[in-house]
């Protein structure tokens, strides 16, 4: 019998303000009894009492948070964040309650396994989610006609056109001429306002006081104050049975299965699943040198609870977060309007707005009173798909292991992974708007009703301006090839040689359970190479200890021995980006007192890409790096083996430069990089683009730039004493 207590604790900083302290407390009790020479048995019992995941602010308040576009630093989705994080505290409680038996019965050529376990999981999760209320300024939303009185904006207009029939510009920057048909359609005359590098980036929006959205999680409804706090109960049962069964002296089979209930906390429901697996071992010469060995089965994992607490927190009942959110179009200036309100009242962007400031941000010219924050879920809400299922992966495997002589062995293999029922973020307020539909009139393209780039064109199909519902439709799939050379350790040299040849495909949302596809009806567009895919992977260490003796009277022995050298090598291809262009629409908005429609940006704009142009569909440059450990031994007493060492670490020590990141937008106005041209969002081209060093800071932004690079080479020095 045994008892055991451990109590963890780890810290870590994120790129977003923000740092996640983790820890966990746990007692575990075993009993193991044994009934005769052939029967085990195992009783397991596991208390969790407190397990602490918390990811809160570095800092005191900072201000309101407002984002500032793609300026290559900061967060991930392409923005940058100031002030302090909207998204937390993330407080997230659990306590756990594990029971199990296992019983091991020994039986002539078979090993059976068979057990049961019972986990308990008690969850709370508070998250504070846009309490600090979240602005977003982004590139290329906005127009810099937009800024002159309407009484100018026809001269500019005029302009604008005589400019693009300049001699050798018949056309501008989309495509399309600006002829007096052109300019007297409202879905083309977006065209003829000016060329991208004529909207505002980022900062010069910040700096107009424009941002194209808002945020908001602090404030009460009529039914009572904003609750980031949830609870709720995980309930899972399981069993399995398992046979290893040694078929000859050359051949081992094991065969299993388990069986599972989870009991998910709401709003989500219960499931049952079985997941049977396979593998055998085969040693074909029965030489014991070499062995071939397939395994294969299916893997189920319980559900996030990140799914129940979120569809729960953000559900728009009222019970919970009250989410409020405003987006900027033509004929609503609300979102500039709240803005500026703070601006003038000192409480932006070092301080906070209160609910009169949302209530004071009409639109009086569109007849739109104050944004509303009293109304639970009038304008953005979560939920989970009542069909949400558990994620699981069909894994399959296949490996021939050789022995090379007495101290080398070779190892090829193939490893299959697919995933299932992965989590889908699916932004369901909107609705495809089909050809011949009066809205396809405000359509950069009315006829076909699609967007600049041909891409279909969305509506809200209700008063919500977003609504996320959490699916399980994703899958993935992973196939690899590997390749392993070993030299166990003789004659003071030891070395391993690994290659991967891979290819991994998605159409899952990258990194960020908020952000949702841009074309939420043609999702099979999304499928692609994930965005970690990485087809190539060389990985070579090795462990060398000069064979020189001390004790010899030699002083150049002395001073060699003990010594030992550790390199690793690696190379890897580079990683996929994509084509994205932030500032495409593909909305059409209804004003609710004017029924005028207009275009605008809406969709998750992080997606947004030309549709001509695939996901991950080009490739950053190669990463490659040495490290090296250098260690010198001084012995005080050999034979007690108490030594002092001396050691010298140093990462990428040729410094190398590793760019890892491709500047992506496309859309700001900047001409490429590699070729000082505008970027034609129709024709593209969309692949083969590759990244190029920037000459100056300036640069940095323009697309197909890079942007970022791993750390330079790093030494370390250190000693240890080891008695």
């Amino acid at each position: 019998m045994r008892l055991e207590y451990s109590h963890n604790d780890n810290n870590a900083g994120n790129p977003d303000g923000s740092g996640l302290l983790t820890r966990d407390f746990s007692i575990l009790s075993t009993w193991n009894h044994t009934f005769s020479p052939s029967v085990l048995n195992q009783v397991l019992v596991q208390l969790v009492p407190r397990n602490v995941a918390n990811n809160i602010p570095n800092s005191p308040f900072q201000g309101t948070n407002f984002s500032l576009g793609n300026l290559n630093v900061g967060n991930l989705g392409g923005t940058s964040s100031f002030g302090s994080p909207s998204l937390v505290p993330y407080l997230a409680h659990q306590r756990r309650y594990q029971f199990e038996d296992n019983l091991t019965w020994n039986h002539g050529k078979h090993t059976f396994k068979l057990g049961a376990s019972m986990r308990l999981a008690d969850y709370h999760v508070e998250n504070d989610l846009w309490f600090n209320n979240q602005f977003d300024f982004r590139d290329g939303a906005i127009p810099l006609i937009s800024l002159a009185p309407p009484a100018v904006q026809a001269q500019l207009i005029q302009f604008n056109f005589q400019q693009q029939h300049m001699p050798g510009v018949p056309t501008d920057l989309y495509g399309k001429g600006c002829s007096a048909a052109t300019l007297a359609m409202p879905a083309t005359l977006a065209a003829c306002i000016g060329p991208a590098i004529t909207n505002l980036s980022a900062p010069q929006s910040f700096a107009f006081g424009i941002p194209v959205d808002v945020l908001a999680g602090n404030f009460p409804t009529s039914g009572g104050p904003s609750n980031p706090a949830w609870s709720g109960w995980g309930k899972y049962f399981g069993s399995y049975v398992q046979d290893s069964w040694k078929l000859n002296s050359r051949l081992t089979m094991n065969a299993g299965v388990r069986f599972d209930v989870d009991s998910e906390p709401p709003p989500l429901s219960n499931s049952f699943y079985a997941s049977p697996r396979l593998g055998f071992a085969w040693d074909p010469f029965g030489d014991q040198k070499t062995v071939i060995r397939v395994g294969g089965g299916i893997y189920v994992a319980p559900i996030d609870v990140l799914i129940p607490s979120y569809a729960a927190l953000l559900d728009g009942s009222g019970r919970y977060i009250n989410e409020v959110l405003a987006i900027l179009n033509a004929t609503d200036s609300r979102v500039s309007h709240l803005w500026n309100i703070g601006i003038a009242n000192g409480e932006l962007p070092f301080g906070r707005l209160t609910p009169a400031d949302f209530a004071a941000a009409n639109d009086l010219a569109h007849g739109l009173p104050g944004i509303n924050t009293t109304t639970a879920g009038a304008l953005v809400a979560y939920s989970a798909d009542p069909n949400y299922k558990n994620p699981y992966t069909v894994q399959g495997s296949l490996s021939i292991d050789r022995q090379l002589g007495k101290s080398y062995s070779l190892e090829v293999g193939y490893n299959m992974y697919h995933g299932v029922h992965l989590q889908m973020p699916l932004d369901t307020a909107f609705s495809q708007i089909s050809a011949g539909n009066p809205l396809c009139s405000v359509a950069p393209n009315p006829g076909n009703c699609t967007d600049l780039t041909g891409g279909p064109m969305y509506t809200l199909n209700s008063t919500q301006l977003q609504h996320t519902t959490y699916e399980s439709i994703g899958s993935s799939i992973y196939h690899g090839l590997t390749t392993s050379l070993t030299k166990r350790y003789t004659h003071g040299l030891q070395f391993q040689v690994n290659y991967t040849w891979s290819k991994t495909i998605d159409n899952v949302i990258d990194f960020a359970s908020f952000q949702n596809s841009f074309r939420p009806s043609r999702l099979d567009l999304f499928r692609a190479v994930s965005v970690f895919d990485i087809p190539h992977t060389l990985v070579a260490n090795a462990v060398y200890t000069t064979p020189f003796k001390p004790g010899t009277g030699n002083f150049f022995n002395t001073i060699l021995a003990d010594i030992s050298l550790s390199p690793i090598v690696t190379w890897r291809s580079g990683l996929p980006f994509s084509v994205r262009t932030p500032s495409l629409a593909n909305l059409v908005t209804v004003n609710p007192v004017t029924h005028v429609a207009q275009l605008q940006t809406g969709l998750d704009q992080n997606y947004a890409m030309p549709f001509g142009a695939s996901r991950d569909g080009n490739r950053g440059p190669a990463y490659a790096t040495t490290d090296l450990t250098l260690k010198k031994a001084f012995f005080i007493n050999r034979d007690r083996g108490v030594h002092v060492d001396l050691i010298a670490t140093g990462t990428n020590v040729f410094n190398r430069v590793n760019f890892t990141r491709v500047s992506d937008v496309f859309d700001n106005g900047l001409p490429l990089a590699t070729t000082g041209q505008p970027f034609d969002r129709i024709n593209g081209p969309f692949t083969g683009l590759h990244g190029v060093k920037p000459t100056s800071p300036n640069q940095i932004t323009q697309p197909l730039s890079f942007s970022a690079a791993a750390a330079a080479r790093q030494l370390q020095f250190g000693l240890k004493l080891s008695f």
